[in-house]
């Protein structure tokens, strides 16, 4: 059930120990593997895994995580930004910006193309009139022929 702000509420709530391994891992920036975690925090790897079986949990862990990485995004900017300025910050103009595209609600592209509806049909109609070339002496020739018909 999601209240009147759109967060996802249960009666659920994580454990201590629980919220001790996904401290770890925000902690580390998400940088850690499972086993680093689990061991700095004193829980068993299956035990993680388990948590997961839980549909409560799996989808608190994952609001976690959204919520942690939007709240990054002031990080992503000020690395643009030093790396516009010539600073290896590491990673890829392209990673920061799928990782802004992807979080930050404001950020927008220069260009943005809509494609929606109907698709639009042009019809284009060109008549031209060819006036007769002149023969020898000034009288008409042939018809002169078309320059955009295959015949040459």
């Amino acid at each position: 059930m999601r209240d009147q702000t759109g967060i996802f509420r249960t009666d659920w709530t994580p454990s201590e120990t629980q919220l001790r391994v996904l401290s770890h891992f925000q902690a580390a920036d998400y940088a850690c593997t499972v086993v680093d975690a689990c061991t700095a925090c004193s829980v068993g790897r299956q035990t993680f895994y388990d948590w997961f079986a839980r549909p409560e949990f799996a989808r608190w862990w994952g609001e976690q995580g959204e919520r942690w990485a939007a709240l990054q995004v002031g990080r992503v900017y000020s690395a643009l930004v030093r790396s516009a300025a010539g600073q290896d910050v590491g990673g890829t103009p392209t990673d920061r910006k799928t990782f802004l595209e992807r979080f930050d609600e404001g950020y927008a592209p220069r260009q943005r193309n809509e494609l929606s509806g109907e698709p639009l049909s042009i019809n284009v109609a060109i008549t031209k009139t060819y006036a007769a070339e002149a023969g020898p002496g000034g009288e008409p020739a042939a018809e002169a022929e078309d320059p955009l018909s295959g015949d040459r």
